[in-house]
Order: C-alpha cells, then sequence, then structure tokens
C-alpha cells in the first residue's frame, strides 16, 4: 500500500471513527467517485492519477503542502 492509499485509508477510518455508519459508498459520494472506483484504488487495483489525486485533495480540503508532497509521490511511481 502506497502512501496515497493509507492516507486515504486513514481519512475513511477518522470519518468511520466520528460515524460508525459511514461507509466507503459516502466516502465516494463526497469525494465525487463511484464506490467500486474508490475501492479499486485503496486497494491497488487501479492507479491513482495525478489528476484526480488533485480533485480528491480539494474536496478534503487538505493542507496545499501535504496535497502537494502526495501528488509527488504520485508521480514518482
Amino acid at each position: 500500500m502506497n502512501e496515497v492509499q493509507i492516507f486515504l485509508s486513514e481519512q475513511l477510518a477518522l470519518r468511520k471513527k466520528k460515524n460508525p455508519l459511514y461507509s466507503l459508498r459516502a466516502f465516494a459520494k463526497s469525494l465525487d467517485m463511484s464506490p467500486s472506483h474508490l475501492s479499486n484504488i485503496l486497494t491497488g487495483r487501479k492507479p491513482l492519477t495525478p489528476k484526480l489525486a488533485h480533485q480528491i485533495f480539494d474536496r478534503l480540503e487538505i493542507d496545499q503542502f501535504l496535497a502537494q508532497e502526495l501528488l509527488q509521490k504520485i508521480i514518482s511511481e
């Protein structure tokens, strides 16, 4: 599992901790993507493109520095 997958999994886990009924489907909806696509990214079956990563980071409203750092890891893979 790469760092971006770990980051996204942690984000999902944080939301589940706040609300035990929160699901992968709800997380995918908040990211404006299909649950199957998100699942494929989290499991490594599909790569996360820099463009999609940027959209996800924008929707998660993460710190710009962290977003750039994670994008660099995607590009270098």
